[in-house]
């Protein structure tokens, strides 16, 4: 699997690529807190795009997503 790193702007769509991103390939998203994973559920949410349910960071490196069916990640802020 390749890595893509979308840099930008504050503002520049990083965040709603990686939403639109999530729901064409049905990736999850990992963010670094969980504050950041239900704003970006809501933001995909008024954006009108069905995407599974972001995992914080600290669920990822505890391997807490297994069982959720994840096909693989895209991490959203992880700097």
């Amino acid at each position: 699997m390749a890595i893509q790193i979308i840099i930008g702007t504050l503002a520049s769509g990083k965040t709603t690529n990686l939403i639109r991103q999530a729901h064409t390939t049905g990736f999850t998203i990992v963010c670094n807190t969980s504050k950041r994973c239900r704003a970006i559920m809501e933001q995909a949410s008024s954006l009108q795009i069905a995407i599974r349910e972001p995992i914080p960071f600290q669920n990822f490196l505890d391997r807490r997503y297994y069982g959720l069916g994840c096909a693989g990640f895209l991490f959203d802020d992880i700097d």
